[in-house]
């Protein structure tokens, strides 16, 4: 089963990863960021994303559209106060995320391999903002984190 969603998953990022992404992706990421700074409760964060989210422990989180696959989510305390979240990205997204977060970021390019071939990753961290950025190997994307 896991190895059907990767598969599906990898699919929707080949599908999607030639093209641009909306201006609703790229100031969706952005946002979580501007959240991240105000920490708010999850009744803002519901406010700003919308009503279709799907309650996990301790959380909620938002799926890529005709997919079960997580593109963000937001963890809260027992006051409803956020206190982690993640998003989940293509090379592109992460491209524009970086672009919109104006900040001096402390980056690494690693080599992997995958299959036959060698691919170069980055992994990246923006101290004053909190966030850092890895990519996930399992799943062919991205991770943001904030901390």
């Amino acid at each position: 089963m896991k190895f059907i969603s990767v598969i599906m998953l990898l699919i929707l990022v080949s599908c999607t990863s030639g093209n641009p992404p909306s201006k609703k992706a790229i100031n969706e990421f952005v946002r979580m960021n501007e959240i991240w700074q105000k920490r708010p409760s999850k009744e803002k964060v519901v406010k700003y994303f919308g009503l279709h989210f799907k309650e996990i422990e301790e959380g909620i989180s938002y799926n890529y559209d005709n997919t079960g696959f997580t593109k963000m989510a937001f963890f809260f305390n027992k006051n409803e106060k956020l206190t982690d979240q993640f998003a989940i990205v293509g090379q592109k997204e992460l491209s524009d995320f970086k672009d919109g977060v104006h900040c001096n970021w402390i980056e690494k390019k690693t080599q992997i391999r995958e299959a036959h071939a060698v691919k170069t990753v980055e992994s990246g961290e923006c101290p004053e903002q909190h966030v850092n950025y890895f990519f996930r190997q399992d799943l062919g994307l991205y991770e943001l984190r904030w901390y």
